[in-house]
C-alpha cells in the first residue's frame, strides 16, 4: 500500500526524504554558546535524531526523527498560517470576538 501511495503522489517520494540535521556542536559554535572543546561530553550525551525540516517560510527544526521531520513540513506550516490568520483578526479589530483558538 505504501509503494502504491508513493507512485501514486509522486512529489512524497521527495518529501520521504528529510535532510540531515547540522551538527548541534556548531550551531552553537555560530551563536557563541560554546567554543572549541567546551562541553564535548555534553553534546554526546543530548538526544535528538538525526534529521531536520525546513519550511517553506524558512523555519528549521533540527534533529527530530525522520517522522518529525515529515510532518512537520505540513503541520508547522498550517501552524504559522493559523497564528497569521489569528493575529490579522486581532489587528482589524476583531479581537474581542475571539473566544478561543484552537490548533
Amino acid at each position: 500500500m505504501c509503494d502504491a501511495w508513493t507512485n501514486t503522489f509522486v512529489e512524497m517520494q521527495q518529501h520521504k526524504k528529510p535532510p540531515k540535521a547540522r551538527s548541534i556542536k556548531l550551531s552553537k559554535m555560530a551563536f557563541g554558546i560554546q567554543g572549541p572543546g567546551q562541553d564535548e561530553e555534553e553534546d554526546e550525551e543530548e538526544v535528538g535524531g538525526d534529521f531536520m525540516a525546513v519550511l517553506p517560510c524558512g523555519q528549521i527544526r533540527n534533529r527530530c526523527s525522520i517522522n518529525a521531520a515529515c510532518n512537520t513540513q505540513f503541520q508547522g506550516t498550517t501552524a504559522i498560517g493559523a497564528k497569521m490568520a489569528g493575529w490579522n483578526l486581532v489587528y482589524n479589530g476583531y479581537g474581542d470576538r475571539l473566544l478561543n483558538f484552537v490548533h
